[in-house]
């Protein structure tokens, strides 16, 4: 009887237990990646196909009417991406597609025009390519517009440094490591297709903006979610800090090691700046500082 009942608790605890989602990595292996899809899409502005790992069809087009959106939308400017998924699975699917579609960009959280199913995009490969993630729940069939002006951060691949130091003549700095003082990187030498790079992932690193009293102050940089609308953004590359800005680029100041009362003093600027309860209070506790 014992038996029994331990036997009928293992079975009602495989019955209940929840079922992790499925990751289903595709990568390069699928059509899309072919020259002959690249070559259609590059004459014809719209092109599909059909993967073989789940049931899913991915259309990329140059016009709106390629992806079947209906209404108004400008074209200029956009390439639009259909994912088509017929499966009741829930899971996460990541594949690759090259940069001949679009140009590479960073974008968290890219929500649909048509459909209820975010995306997000992630440069890999050197920038060769876009890595696209989308998390399904079960059938799906969402549209989204990707904006070709904000893939420039990404177009020039691995030559962006060397780009961007023939058209400055300025060499960006690299970090040596063990600096105690700040390294400067001067403004208006950097951008999102020829960005600056720091060779340091903990590096503290803040921007020189315009201060409520008329003066300057320093903010810490922070992450890209869009850098084609971001003043100054940084974003992590392998063992470096990829630094951007779709702007006037402002000056960068950064240390190889994170200075606590630095990240302190910027982290109190911000919030004076964006919350008026926090600047009295910290104005009256700083002196006005």
């Amino acid at each position: 009887m014992k038996g029994q009942f331990v036997l009928l608790a293992l079975v009602a605890t495989l019955v209940t237990a929840p079922v992790a989602a499925t990751t289903t990595t595709i990568d390069t292996s699928h059509p899309l990646t072919d020259d002959a899809h690249i070559e259609t899409f590059e004459s014809e502005g719209v092109t599909s196909a059909a993967f073989a790992q789940v049931d899913l069809n991915v259309t990329v087009a140059e016009g709106h009417d390629g992806v079947g959106l209906d209404g108004f939308y400008l074209d200029t400017g956009n390439v639009y991406l259909r994912l088509d998924y017929d499966e009741g699975v829930d899971r996460t699917i990541r594949f690759y597609l090259p940069a001949e579609y679009f140009a590479p960009r960073v974008q968290r959280t890219l929500e649909p025009k048509r459909g209820n199913t975010p995306v997000s995009l992630t440069p890999v490969r050197d920038g060769e390519m876009t890595a696209v993630s989308i998390d399904v729940d079960g059938q799906t069939d969402s549209t989204y517009a990707i904006s070709t002006a904000a893939g420039g951060i990404w177009s020039v691949r691995s030559s962006a440094r060397e780009k961007a130091e023939n058209q400055t003549g300025w060499e960006f700095p690299t970090l040596a490591g063990g600096g105690e003082q700040w390294q400067y990187i001067r403004a208006g030498s950097y951008s999102t297709a020829s960005p600056a790079r720091i060779n340091d992932t903990s590096a503290t690193i803040q921007y020189e903006t315009a201060a409520p009293d008329g003066g300057t102050q320093w903010l810490p940089v922070p992450e890209c979610d869009d850098p084609s609308t971001q003043a100054v953004c940084s974003l992590e590359e392998q063992n470096a800090t990829i630094i951007m800005s779709s702007q006037d680029s402002p000056r960068i100041r950064y240390k190889s090691s994170t200075d606590l009362l630095s990240d302190l003093g910027g982290a109190i600027n911000d919030l004076r700046q964006t919350d008026d309860r926090a600047k009295d209070f910290f104005g009256s506790l700083f002196g006005g500082a």
